[in-house]
């Protein structure tokens, strides 16, 4: 499927694309909670005021991505949103308000928009869409999953295009947000909601001269049978293997990257990276974790990250996660560059 735009925002409200021109700054601590209203109401002037700070950093990152379109994205264009943790500050602030002590009923305007859901909504209400919108959770593969999704209907014609996200905000204190996503206590917490608008081939006439890239497959594995991480690189490399060449060597209009660029989410350990890096041919490793932190979707940063830094040439990339069962999302990436 053909990625043609791709964006986003990280800690702070930073637009991925400021860092396009250079190496991306680390994030020394823990991304705080900061104010995102004012942005969110440049990027979406008729965004409503009771739109919650999660829904704000959603509809921030949409922005960054489809303001690389010519125009606007077609009407029909389906949203997934990935997320791990979803509203907590707001679902939280509205439980603390109903429960004892204080046993208070909630404003109206704020019960309704309370839904993990309304930020796909405020996204599709920013983007002028009439279509389905989506919420999927599933941990640190949310946004894998959220993508595995889209590419089916894709693939079926369900939706001529998909708007693909990944989305979650921080929280203080450090114990509350940890109490949800294990963070080690030498890792930055980080927040981010970077998005891939997708389309077929044939969706449009002629699509590729303007694709960023293609997203070429998505699979969602099985914890392995034996533990450790020659184990799991193995059965990594048995999927790549039955996918077949197309998914590890194609380049794009006769360009054969040299190689394989390798990134890999929150739940990879360094051990499996390496593993698995020494069984792929001329293999290069590019980590986004310092610069986006650790949260549930920073998959989607970095993978967004590969289509918004300017590469000299085409590239196959494989991206990997794990979540805290066991289970592995890959996402197989050609990279078109030169642009």
């Amino acid at each position: 499927m053909y990625v043609r735009a791709a964006g986003g925002v990280g800690a702070g409200g930073v637009d991925l694309h400021a860092h396009a021109s250079g190496e991306p700054a680390s994030l020394r601590a823990d991304a705080t909670p900061e104010p995102l209203r004012a942005m969110a109401g440049v990027a979406a002037p008729r965004m409503s005021r009771m739109a919650s700070r999660f829904a704000q950093l959603a509809v921030l990152g949409a922005s960054s991505c489809l303001r690389r379109l010519g125009g606007p994205p077609s009407p029909g264009t389906r949203v997934y949103l990935g997320t791990g943790l979803g509203d907590v500050a707001a679902t939280d602030a509205l439980y603390y308000c109903v429960m004892p002590p204080r046993s208070e009923a909630p404003p109206p305007a704020r019960f309704a928009t309370s839904g993990n859901n309304m930020a796909a909504f405020f996204v599709s209400q920013y983007a002028q869409l009439n279509s389905r919108n989506l919420t999927v959770s599933h941990a640190e593969l949310s946004f894998e999953c959220a993508l595995d999704l889209a590419l089916s209907d894709l693939s079926t014609g369900a939706t001529e295009a998909a708007l693909v996200g990944g989305v979650d905000e921080t929280t203080l204190p450090r114990e509350f947000y940890t109490r949800r996503f294990p963070v080690a206590s030498d890792q930055a917490i980080g927040e981010g909601s970077a998005w891939l608008l997708l389309e077929p081939a044939g969706a449009a006439a002629d699509p590729a001269p303007d694709a960023l890239g293609a997203i070429t497959g998505v699979r969602l594995l099985p914890s392995p049978s034996s533990p450790g991480a020659a184990s799991w690189a193995a059965q990594v490399m048995q999927t790549l293997d039955a996918l077949g060449p197309a998914h590890s060597h194609s380049g794009h209009n006769g360009l054969c990257p040299t190689g394989v660029t390798l990134t890999a989410g929150c739940g990879t350990g360094a051990e499996e990276i390496a593993a698995l890096a020494a069984q792929l041919p001329a293999c290069q490793q590019y980590c986004y974790l310092p610069y986006s932190g650790r949260f549930p979707t920073a998959s989607a940063l970095g993978v967004a990250s590969l289509f918004a830094l300017q590469w000299p040439s085409a590239r196959t990339s494989l991206h990997v996660n794990r979540d805290a069962s066991g289970r592995t999302g890959l996402v197989m990436i050609e990279v078109y560059g030169g642009s």
